[in-house]
């Protein structure tokens, strides 16, 4: 993942819908800290520099109306969800545009596929090779664009092998 720590903690809150809350300190068990991957004092500081923005808002719960002040409760705020929001559908857009992109060179090749074929007989080595080539391209390229389609990144694919 790329996205800078402080886009794992608001994408927390945006996908689960909770609020984080703590006394004293965050636990290494709390959801938050097994989701993000970030270790608690990491999380502890991007909550209170992303409340400080404006991001998450913060309530202290009371018990019997008494104000516990060293227990502190992160949910997120309205700009904090807007943000949130316009990150996961920018992510969408590119996403779509790229598949989109893709997707056209696909056809540009199925097009160059069909042109080739009707010109020409495939009597010899040549042309058989050749062909294969343009049809393993394609194939290729066919399954980039459905794999980006489903939201799996095709550059982290081609660059384990």
């Amino acid at each position: 993942m790329n996205d800078p720590d402080w886009a794992r903690v608001l994408k927390y809150f945006y996908e689960e819908q909770e609020k984080v809350s703590y006394l004293h300190r965050l636990g290494e068990s709390q959801d938050i800290v097994e989701e993000t991957g970030l270790e608690p004092h990491e999380i502890e500081t991007l909550l209170n520099d992303m409340e400080d923005i404006g991001l998450l808002d913060t309530t202290y719960p009371s018990i019997s109306g008494e104000k516990y002040l060293t227990m502190i409760e992160f949910s997120l705020s309205k700009k904090g969800f807007d943000v949130a929001h316009d990150r996961e559908m920018n992510k969408n857009q590119t996403r779509t545009n790229v598949g989109i992109g893709l997707l056209t060179v696909f056809l540009v090749i199925g097009s160059l596929l069909q042109g080739y074929s009707a010109y020409l007989t495939h009597d010899g080595f040549f042309d058989r090779l050749l062909l294969t080539i343009i049809v393993v391209i394609g194939l290729v390229v066919g399954l980039s664009v459905i794999s980006l389609m489903m939201g799996y990144d095709v550059n982290q694919f081609w660059s384990s092998k």
